[in-house]
């Protein structure tokens, strides 16, 4: 392990990231080895900032309500959004600002990037942090991150770092024509499980896949709206099957859907979510 260089540091994290098959693409090599996870959160050792771990943000009230990231977590989520220079982008979560950075970094100068956190300890010194770091391509939001930007919109990507029981229908209102919404939505399990979804708009309706299971904070509103669902109306579990063979469609709440032979239904505040497995 490198000493205390932090540009040696950040190399030695890539460099673990793509030996360990977790990171693939060149221009998010490129952003990790560029933006200096240690100043976007200070309160770390540095090489505490430089490790494949996830870290609570302290506040002033001395409560938990963001976390850093772990890297490879990161890439993981960086390299399912598809990104390519010029494009607009909404992230909900702001934490350290650490995420917006990359996201900045790999849009580059002619692409944007829109970030949201109801927090606004979070928002003012993740703000700071980007202007410390002169990020001119990224904007930070203090609002309910479940009303999108639609003073930004359109979208081509949105990008939700905390957990969501159902993707909301703003973010979807807001996305561009070939848009992309990556984000955890929990399924089932324990309150901090969620599976990574990717979707798309399609017909009025939300289209995609998993792709992986994560544990990560959910999404904090600014009023005390948690939304009312239950578990599953039919069909079989999907637990303990690949989540990258999961298939997803979701409706509005207005469009009533009987479940295929294959197919788990959960009914959400605002959506109703239909899962199945892909055979094969």
């Amino acid at each position: 392990m490198p000493a205390e260089d932090p540009d040696q540091l950040r190399e030695h994290l890539v460099t673990t990231l793509q030996r360990n098959h977790a990171l693939r693409d060149k221009a998010i090599a490129n952003a990790l080895r560029t933006v200096p996870r240690h100043t976007f959160a200070p309160w770390l050792s540095i090489h505490q900032a430089y490790a494949d771990e996830a870290f609570p943000v302290p506040t002033a009230r001395g409560d938990k309500l963001s976390s850093i990231s772990q890297p490879s977590t990161v890439a993981l989520m960086l390299e399912a959004l598809d990104l390519e220079p010029g494009h607009h982008v909404l992230e909900i979560g702001t934490g350290t600002g650490y995420n917006a950075a990359l996201l900045a970094s790999i849009v580059g100068g002619k692409g944007h990037v829109t970030t949201i956190d109801v927090e606004a300890e979070l928002t003012q010194q993740a703000e700071e942090r980007l202007q410390q770091h002169h990020i001119a391509n990224a904007h930070v939001i203090c609002r309910d991150g479940a009303l999108g930007c639609p003073e930004h919109a359109p979208f081509d990507r949105v990008i939700a770092t905390v957990g969501v029981q159902e993707v909301p229908w703003a973010w979807a209102d807001q996305l561009t024509d070939r848009g992309i919404i990556l984000g955890p939505v929990h399924l089932g399990g324990e309150p901090q499980d969620h599976v990574l979804l990717k979707l798309r708009e399609e017909d009025g309706h939300l289209v995609g896949e998993g792709i992986d299971t994560l544990a990560i904070i959910a999404l904090r509103r600014d009023d005390t709206e948690t939304g009312s669902f239950s578990s599953g109306r039919q069909g079989p579990a999907w637990h303990g099957a690949p989540v990258d063979a999961l298939r997803v469609r979701i409706y509005p709440t207005s469009e009533h859907h009987e479940p295929g032979p294959l197919q788990k239904i959960l009914d959400r505040a605002h959506s109703t979510i239909v899962l199945e497995q892909r055979q094969g």
